[in-house]
């Protein structure tokens, strides 16, 4: 979906991603929510594994390693 979204903005650089708003407003919103799961930004769904990961890694007492 973001390929599709990046191919159809034509955006071969940020500087080209932040002018795409002007033209298709809905999709660079997509655009940014994806992104932000993507990186694990609550609320979002990529999120959740790296919570629980971190919480397994503390109850097994590799607090260095999370």
């Amino acid at each position: 979906t973001m390929f599709l979204a990046l191919n159809y903005l034509s955006a071969k650089s940020t500087s080209t991603l932040s002018m795409a708003w002007n033209t298709n407003a809905t999709l660079t919103s997509i655009l940014l929510i994806t992104l932000m799961s993507l990186g694990g930004l609550p609320p979002l769904t990529g999120f959740l594994p790296k919570w629980v990961i971190i919480q397994e890694l503390i109850s097994n007492h590799n607090i260095l390693v999370s």
